[in-house]
Parts: structure tokens; C-alpha cells; sequence
């Protein structure tokens, strides 16, 4: 009597033991991948619960039962507080960052996993390459390329949503289909933005939005007048006016053109005497005076951007910090390169925590400087941004 008793245990323990087994040790053949038969619908846009039959999926096992569309994890449907998971049949949800054509769904039962099942994601082509610039100390320009799916008969256009970083989104932006610019207004120096950008397009009488684009942003103030509200100007060697140049000076809140006496508060400078332009680091340029013997300040510059027509047209979409720029002591001498228009030089000045600036150099008439002998100079507008250690873009 003992003996049944503990067989009647042995075989109780065993039924439990299955009951409860992981997915991929209780389906109908435990030896065999799951197998996929068919998906309805085949083609939806993210969010849309779809139904996966097939056989081998086992009981559910949140360690083991996983659902991909590609690389992308699908959340499974759950009604009356129960998983939708069964041994022939599985309902999931279309995973939002599951990419846009055609996709394969794979049912992954703990080390198994089925064969590839094609699906059609149902949803835009993103806006690419967006960038942005500063127009000024309140305003953000924004350029992308147009999403691929444009061509669609169903696109509508593009969602535009600023959200200051740390505060609450703004309210989106509907923009019209082959908008490639816009410019976002009332903004705040110093203040980092997320730029998010998405197409749309309409499936079922709903919108269905792309994958985001996105651009961290802040403004800067433009400067093309200086303290003495007169052109930006640094004139040549021979000249009493002046050849250095502060790019913010906090008394006039404005650039302004400096002497070499006044060399230690330089961040760019002008040397002409040995017939070149040379521009550029004002410790580079200053170390050509022979009457300096100050201390110059550490002012670097990394990119330039070459024949371009105003700094509207310097766009970027990383920071300009060092992560991704090579910054250092530079000079250029303007009259050895090969261009037609302006040049943008990419600046920072006041280490470490360090400001950033965009800085245009025109070239007028085909010349760099502009005046009579001995008080030539060149023209500069300046883009800086007053927020300390902040690098534009990320």
C-alpha cells in the first residue's frame, strides 16, 4: 500500500512538472523548432495585433517565448490578464521601431527558433540627414532630405516636435508634403532642444508615422555689426586700427576689434606684413608681432567650410565639441585658398568649459581685403554662442 502511494506521488509530481515545464520542453514535438504557417494580416503599420499560427510554440514562458519582426522584440497580446501564447497559435503586437517593407518574423521558443516569415511593415520612409544652425539667439533652422515614401499616394507630410531638454514637448507641427526646411522660432540661448522629425502618411483613415529623425540643438546670437555697431572688421598689420578681434566682449556685448596691446584678449588675429592673409588662433598670429609679449588666450579651431554665401548655410548634425571634430591652434593664410566665396571657420575659445562659435570670413569682390593701402581689412559675422560648454549640435 506504501509502494502505491509514493507511485501515485511519483506520477502527480510528474503531470505537475509538464504543467508547469518552459515553453520549449512542452510542445507538441519538443525536439522541433516552431514552425510558422501563416500571419494575418501579412502587411499592418506598427501597433496592429497580428495572429501567428503554426504549431510547436509550447505554454508560455516569459524567459523562454519571444516574438521578433527582424531584430525588433514584439510585445505579446495579453486578454483577460492571459498571455496570447499557445502551443498553435500566438497573437502579437507589430513592434513601433520594427523597420518599414519587409520584414521576417521569427517565434524563438527558448534555444529553437522558426524559420523567417515575411511580414510588410506598413509605415513611412524617415526624413534623412537632418541638420540644424542657428539663425539667432531665439530661432533654429532645420534642413532634411525628403522621406522616400513622398512619392506615395498616402503620404501626407511631416510632424515636427521640440521638446526642450528636461522640459515638456511642444505641440507638434504639422508640415506640408516637400517640406526639406524649417525654422523653429522663440527659443532660448543656452537652452538645448530636441528636434524630432517624423513623416506620415495614412492607412485606414489613420495616420501611420516613419521612424524619428532627430537633432539636439541650441541657439546662438549673430553678430554682424560690433561694439561700435560698424561692420566686423580686423585690419592689416600696417594698419593703427587693429588686426585682433574678441569674439564676445561681455562690457559692449558685441565683438569688437582689439590692438596688439591689447593681444591677451585676442581670440582670432590678422598678419599681413609677410604678404600672405594669415588668419586665425590668436596665439599663432600673435607670436608674428614682434611688440607683444603678453600671454595669448587658448582660442582652437577645427572644420572650415568653404564657398558658402552666409552662415544660413552652415548646417550641422553633431556637436561641435571634440568627440567629433579636430580642434587645435590654427592659421590659414585666405589668400592661398582656391575659393570664390566666403569661408566658415569653426571656433571655440575660453577653456575648459569653452564657447562656441561660427565665424564668416567674406570675400568680397574676389578679395579678401577690402579699403585702401595700409588700412586694408576683411569683414567678418559672427555666430557665438554665450552658453558656456555648449557645442550646438549632439
Amino acid at each position: 500500500m506504501k509502494n502505491l502511494k509514493l507511485l501515485a506521488a511519483f506520477f502527480a509530481f510528474v503531470g505537475l512538472a509538464l504543467a508547469l515545464g518552459a515553453c520549449d520542453e512542452t510542445t507538441t514535438n519538443p525536439d522541433e523548432n516552431p514552425i510558422i504557417e501563416s500571419v494575418a494580416p501579412s502587411s499592418a503599420p506598427p501597433g496592429t495585433a497580428v495572429v501567428i499560427e503554426g504549431s510547436n510554440f509550447g505554454d508560455y514562458d516569459n524567459a523562454l517565448c519571444r516574438v521578433f519582426f527582424d531584430n525588433q522584440r514584439a510585445d505579446l497580446v495579453v486578454e483577460g490578464n492571459e498571455v496570447q501564447w499557445f502551443d498553435d497559435e500566438i497573437k502579437v503586437v507589430v513592434p513601433e521601431k520594427a523597420k518599414s517593407g519587409d520584414v521576417y518574423i521569427y517565434v524563438e521558443v527558448g534555444t529553437k527558433r522558426s524559420e523567417g516569415f515575411k511580414f510588410t511593415v506598413i509605415k513611412p520612409q524617415p526624413a534623412t540627414n537632418l541638420m540644424a544652425t542657428s539663425r539667432n539667439a531665439t530661432s533654429v533652422a532645420l534642413k532634411w532630405d525628403a522621406s522616400a515614401s513622398e512619392s506615395d499616394a498616402d503620404f501626407l507630410g511631416y510632424s515636427l516636435m521640440v521638446a526642450p531638454v528636461g522640459g515638456d514637448v511642444w505641440e507638434p507641427v504639422s508640415l506640408d508634403k516637400g517640406t526639406t526646411e524649417y525654422v523653429v522660432e522663440n527659443l532660448t540661448e543656452g537652452q538645448e532642444y530636441d528636434f524630432f522629425l517624423t513623416a506620415k502618411m495614412e492607412f485606414d483613415g489613420k495616420p501611420v508615422f516613419s521612424d524619428q529623425a532627430v537633432v539636439r540643438w541650441s541657439p546662438a546670437s549673430r553678430f554682424v555689426e560690433n561694439v561700435n555697431e560698424e561692420e566686423i572688421k580686423l585690419y592689416e598689420s600696417a594698419s593703427d586700427f587693429g588686426s585682433g578681434l574678441a569674439l564676445y566682449d561681455e562690457t559692449g556685448k558685441a565683438p569688437k576689434t582689439l590692438k596688439v596691446v591689447s593681444g591677451d584678449n585676442w581670440d582670432l588675429g590678422l598678419y599681413t606684413s609677410d604678404g600672405t592673409v594669415s588668419f586665425g588662433s590668436a596665439s599663432k598670429i600673435l607670436e608674428k608681432y614682434s611688440s607683444y609679449n603678453g600671454t595669448p588666450k587658448t582660442v582652437e579651431i577645427s572644420d572650415i567650410y568653404y564657398d558658402v554665401d552666409s552662415l544660413n548655410d552652415v548646417y550641422d548634425s553633431d556637436a561641435l565639441d571634440a568627440s567629433k571634430h579636430n580642434y587645435a591652434e590654427r592659421v590659414v593664410d585666405l589668400a592661398s585658398l582656391d575659393v570664390q566665396k566666403n569661408v566658415v571657420f569653426i571656433v571655440r575659445t575660453n577653456p575648459p568649459e569653452w564657447n562656441y562659435a561660427k565665424v564668416l570670413v567674406k570675400k568680397v569682390n574676389g578679395k579678401w581685403l577690402q579699403g585702401g593701402s595700409g588700412n586694408r581689412y576683411i569683414v567678418c559675422e559672427i555666430s557665438y554662442q554665450k552658453g558656456k560648454g555648449e557645442p550646438y549640435a549632439y
